[in-house]
């Protein structure tokens, strides 16, 4: 079977799939999803398959439902979410360290005292 029948079948049977989940699936890992590309541009052209979307672009079959997975959002490095009790209650437990690191303090903080 070739990679356009391959990619025709996991479609099916998944639905909606990126480049790099088709590939991992093809050849077991993401590292080969330059490989599909031309395979998978074939179908595109060809009506076949729906390109939906960019980074990462979602592909399904021509004349089925579309659905693109909620986007899970990864918080920024250094920042957590944290709620008010957690900050209330940090204070009667020691090993939580609450300092402030100066480099993220402003330097001229005369916007807050209304000097413009």
């Amino acid at each position: 079977m070739g990679q356009k029948e391959t990619i025709v079948d996991l479609l099916k049977t998944n639905g909606t799939m990126t480049q790099l989940a088709l590939a991992e699936a093809i050849y077991g890992d993401k590292n080969h999803g330059p490989n599909i590309y031309s395979a998978l541009m074939g179908l595109v052209n060809s009506g076949a398959v729906l390109k939906t979307g960019s980074q990462p672009a979602y592909y399904s079959l021509s004349g089925t439902d579309i659905v693109i997975p909620a986007k899970v959002t990864q918080p920024k490095k250094g920042v957590w979410d944290v709620s008010v009790d957690d900050v209330k209650n940090h204070e009667s437990d020691p090993s939580i360290s609450c300092e402030v690191d100066p480099s993220f303090v402003p330097k001229n903080q005369d916007h807050l005292e209304g000097k413009n």
